[in-house]
């Protein structure tokens, strides 16, 4: 097996096996400028046509060229060894304004047009204002700076507000490699950066290659091409010892060794010059020889009356309590997303009977509580559907649960307690699916939010606080866990309807255990409903036509 660059091979243990850190250096990054050659407004608008037609064509949908924007131009750079990056990238925001350019005697209205986000056409279009440092990089030919240009578009308009970044290009230098053999203490650089479908260290989808746009009818390549370029200065701040320049030339390494310093010859020191360096006494130059040998019989007269110190006597050491961090919620498991397709549970449909959007339970995306307020569907109706049930083997396995119910409690809305459960396992490798007595897989629990008085704080619960929900065994009436339901994404944004598939973990009564005793998958969902629509009362076929499975609150007991 060929050896790893930044990995110290040895010769007697594989160096996989007791893998050894090359020495590194720091080096640091100045003057960086990325360049799109004298067209740049014209192929940055070909670019936000292109990812527009993308967007109408996966969406199936008309999106507006005046509501997308680019948000964000950011530039990362990584050191790569052809196997994966030495350390997380570094990520640097972009500007279409040189501030290092900026004087004192610089007007204010120069600076404020200096600091606009618009690219303009020249030789420069993009600067990075500050130096950047890059602290683990090995000394290796093969060794490679990944340089990424990532632009983050957002689309906005009265319904949705969404945000996408996407790879532009990307390209690779060596700094230790031939063409930077002659300078590499000090090297002015230019790297061309490339799209297209080829394997980037990312493993993102990259944008089309700029070269492409040539082959259309537009007039404005016909003398140049249009391309991405970054340049930079790369000199390095730390050399290492066998690597720094001496006065022997510019050789191999091994012939620019600085030569071992010849040891010098020791000379014996009289007898007295031993015994006062033995001393702790600093050098008095007013004291002579005699009156130093004084004091150190008066030291050594004082020692044989003084007792020694007593040390301390030290217990033995605390054992260290690590304590486990607390579980996430997370997606549903492929081995959950089939029991519940197998089972055919209630479908919860939107008001044009349609499936709601899935989201990410994991996905954070900051709320925008203008488009909440702003949303013709004012009426939400949340729900929470009990699917399945997993309890884990170290969680008091002297007691089979067979059958449970719960109690919600949800924003304002008095407690809700369901009926009881049965807790059927199908398969060893499936958690246990909830079944009604009557046999029917699932319980839905539905609230409805119609106050306009309401409306802004029940939104910003959802955003920042969550549900509680308890779990009780229904023949000991015992409870055994508890389970916090996060609320954040299902705000709908400007959507007909939002759903999410979640496992919850489940803890137990026990203050200091925090590991979890058990699992809870769970569907929620929040469907809009227009004042004027009547979403009072109808969720979509397939509910209306089960009514009697549906849990709802007494809505004159909301508290205030």
């Amino acid at each position: 097996m060929d050896d790893i660059p930044g990995i110290l091979a040895t010769e007697n243990d594989p160096f996989l096996h007791h893998p050894q850190i090359d020495p590194q250096i720091s080096a640091s990054i100045d003057e960086v400028t990325v360049t799109f050659g004298p067209n740049a407004q014209k192929i940055e608008k070909m670019i936000i046509d292109e990812v527009l037609h993308d967007w109408n064509l996966k969406e199936n949908a008309q999106f507006l060229a005046e509501n997308l924007k680019i948000s964000e131009r950011r530039l990362k750079i990584g050191v790569h060894n052809g196997f994966s990056y030495l350390s997380e990238p570094i990520s640097i925001n972009l500007n279409a304004s040189n501030s290092n350019i900026l004087t004192n005697t610089s007007s204010l209205k120069k600076r404020r047009a200096l600091s606009s986000n618009d690219l303009r056409n020249g030789p420069v279009s993009l600067f990075v204002n500050s130096r950047i440092s890059i602290p683990n990089i090995c000394e290796d030919p093969r060794v490679a700076l990944i340089f990424l240009v990532e632009y983050t578009f957002a689309y906005e308009d009265r319904r949705k507000f969404s945000q996408q970044p996407i790879l532009i290009g990307w390209g690779a230098w060596k700094p230790f490699g031939e063409e930077a053999a002659g300078s590499r203490h000090n090297v002015l650089a230019s790297v061309s950066l490339v799209g297209g479908p080829r394997p980037n260290p990312e493993g993102a989808l990259c944008f089309r290659n700029l070269l492409h746009l040539r082959q259309s009818d537009d007039s404005v390549f016909t003398e140049s091409q249009p391309q991405i370029t970054i340049n930079f200065a790369f000199f390095l701040d730390q050399l290492r010892a066998e690597s720094r320049i001496t006065s022997l030339g510019d050789g191999p390494i091994s012939a620019r060794k600085s030569p071992k310093p010849k040891p010098k010859k020791l000379e014996p020191e009289p007898e007295e010059t031993k015994i006062l360096s033995s001393t702790k006494l600093p050098e008095i130059s007013a004291r002579s020889v005699n009156s130093e040998l004084e004091i150190l019989e008066i030291s050594k007269d004082l020692e044989a009356f003084l007792e020694p110190l007593k040390q301390p006597e030290v217990g033995p050491e605390s054992p260290v309590i690590y304590r486990i961090p607390e579980e996430k919620p997370q997606n549903f498991s492929r081995i959950l997303h089939g029991l519940y397709t197998r089972l055919e549970f209630l479908r919860i449909l939107d008001r044009n009977s349609e499936q709601p959007e899935i989201q990410d339970v994991n996905l954070k995306i900051l709320s925008n509580f203008t488009v909440e307020k702003l949303d013709r569907l004012d009426i939400q109706h949340i729900f929470f559907q009990f699917c399945a049930m997993k309890k884990f083997e170290f969680a008091a396995e002297d007691t089979t649960v067979t059958r449970v119910f719960f109690s919600i409690n949800f924003y304002r809305f008095p407690e809700m307690i369901t009926e009881s459960m049965i807790l059927k396992q199908f398969e060893k490798s499936e958690p246990a699916a909830l079944l009604r007595h009557d046999g029917k897989p699932g319980l839905v629990s539905k609230y409805i939010m119609d106050s306009d008085e309401d409306r802004v704080e029940f939104l910003e619960f959802l955003n920042s606080s969550h549900a509680t929900i308890h779990i009780w065994d229904s023949d000991s009436l015992l409870l055994i866990g508890t389970c916090h339901v996060p609320l954040n994404n299902l705000m709908r944004r400007g959507k007909e309807a939002v759903q999410l598939f979640v496992q919850l973990p489940i803890f137990g009564i026990e203050p200091t255990n925090s590991r979890p005793v058990g699992m809870l998958a769970m569907k929620l969902a929040n469907v809009g409903w227009p004042t004027t629509g009547g979403g009072r009362d109808k969720v979509g076929r397939d509910v209306e036509e089960n009514e009697a499975s549906i849990l709802r609150p007494n809505m004159d007991m909301l508290e205030t």
